[in-house]
């Protein structure tokens, strides 16, 4: 299980670097190495300082996303639309899984394991069994409001919103140039902090396996996500987050086994 997390973590790794890159190429007309390299950098020196340098970012960033998250998608909810386009919607392009219920398992475990690099030693480090309880059950809370909203928000705008690789971009859009660059900086935030966090798990996997310090690890992991980076975000998504989704179900299930054996 080791090996397939691994793999996991340094894959998404390579397509938030790509993302990075179409960011800056689609949205700001910039270099897509002006993204990767920015990001690779600011990444590289944030994970140098462990642990706390990622909860940090995170204290940051997840506070201004799902406030500027719902700021764009509420004033873009039409409940008389949204209700019209479910009577009548069918997907306008091939989705990863043939039924929305599988589709949703797949984002929700696909999520889950990109967390574990993080949740697993921040779990050691935070004693009260209790905080630990209220601070899953919160933020789970307000991560899935969020999610509905912007839901709502892009059902709002379809079928123009299928068009988009990144859909909120047009929800952003349609609010104002202010809010639209908003949202470009912080869906970049986003990506800036799951980088962090897959180069943070990875290295210290790395380092485990290999005998070489935690740092000493972060610049290899990232020059070949890097290279793996260049095939482009469009590719690397279509290609591998379906892959990583069922992959991620295995790997959650063989999480649960192990907790109820020890438990049992």
């Amino acid at each position: 299980m080791d090996l397939l997390l691994s793999f996991f973590l340094f894959g998404t790794l390579s397509v938030m670097l790509a993302g990075a890159g179409a960011i800056f190429t689609e949205q700001l007309g910039l270099p897509a190495a002006a993204g990767t390299t920015l990001t690779l950098i600011l990444s590289v020196v944030t994970v140098m300082f462990g642990l706390s340098g990622i909860i940090r970012a995170n204290i940051i960033v997840v506070p201004v996303m799902i406030s500027l998250g719902l700021l764009v998608s509420l004033p873009e909810i039409n409940p008389g639309k949204v209700l019209a386009v479910l009577d009548n919607f069918s997907p306008a392009a091939q989705t990863a899984a043939p039924n929305w219920l599988l589709a949703a398992g797949l984002y929700l475990t696909f999520n889950l394991a990109l967390s574990v690099p993080v949740l697993a030693p921040l779990g050691s480090e935070i004693r009260s069994g209790r905080i630990l309880i209220c601070g899953g059950l919160l933020g789970g809370t307000l991560l899935g409001i969020l999610a509905l909203v912007i839901n709502l928000a892009l059902l709002n705008a379809y079928p123009a919103s299928s068009g988009y690789q990144i859909p909120m971009l047009l929800v952003a859009k349609k609010s104002s140039p202010m809010l639209l660059h908003a949202y470009i900086f912080v869906l970049w935030a986003e990506i800036f902090t799951t980088i962090i966090g897959n180069v943070f798990g990875l290295g210290a996997r790395l380092a485990e396996l290999t005998g070489f310090s935690y740092r000493k690890t972060i610049l290899p992991v990232m020059a070949g996500a890097l290279l793996l980076s260049q095939a482009g975000f469009a590719r690397l998504v279509t290609h591998l987050y379906p892959l990583f989704g069922y992959f991620a179900i295995v790997f959650i299930l063989c999480l649960l086994r192990s907790s109820f054996s020890k438990n049992g």
